[in-house]
């Protein structure tokens, strides 16, 4: 039996359902939320979420996967909330958008990887809620330095944990093969990366 981590618990695969694969229920930056609350109409976002959530769950709708890392504003209390009052469970995301900490650019992959390895398998930010997948990204400029840091970091926490990755990549400049050149590199089983294309950001 296999299981996924969700906002409201582990979950056996078999159980998932039809499943989104990528939503946003609140996208946002980091800190956002805690410097500038005036800027998030949090209570709003949870009743539109759990409305439409409700009616997707009456057309079938079982799952979804929370794609938003904390570089987008990640609520993690907010998904729980909306998951208990609608019903469809949704799992978190650890790992990194296009807009990584200045830190991580002098860092190594060996000392990111503990950060999403403690996400999925402790719980994020003081919480018991685990992340259920690993997320990096690269954009049309390629896989930079600090990308490619990110890339490394995500396949080393993914082959400590087994928590299957998403990417996103474009695909106009074949990014995506840089992103495998990369997994393949680090002994990633290929079957268990899902990559969906990216549009670049003004």
């Amino acid at each position: 039996m296999a299981t996924v981590n969700t906002v409201t618990g582990p979950l056996d695969t078999a159980d998932l359902g039809y499943t989104l694969v990528h939503e946003h229920v609140l996208s946002t930056s980091a800190g956002m939320k805690e410097v500038y609350p005036e800027f998030i109409d949090r209570q709003g976002t949870i009743e539109t979420a759990v409305s439409h959530l409700k009616e997707c769950y009456g057309e079938g709708l079982r799952t979804l996967m929370d794609m938003a890392p904390f570089d987008l504003g990640r609520d993690v209390r907010l998904l729980e909330e909306v998951s208990q009052k609608s019903g469809v469970r949704i799992i978190a995301t650890t790992g990194t958008w296009l807009t990584p900490p200045r830190e991580f650019a002098t860092s190594t992959p060996d000392m990111i990887a503990p950060l999403y390895v403690r996400e999925t398998q402790e719980g994020i930010e003081g919480t018991d809620i685990k992340a259920g997948i690993i997320k990096a990204a690269t954009d049309r400029g390629g896989v930079t330095d600090v990308g490619e840091i990110l890339l490394r970091a995500v396949a080393r926490a993914h082959q400590q944990t087994g928590v299957p990755i998403s990417t996103h990549t474009y695909s106009p400049g074949r990014v995506g093969e840089e992103q495998v050149r990369i997994f393949k590199e680090e002994g990633v089983d290929l079957n268990r990366v899902c990559s969906s294309v990216l549009l670049h950001q003004p």
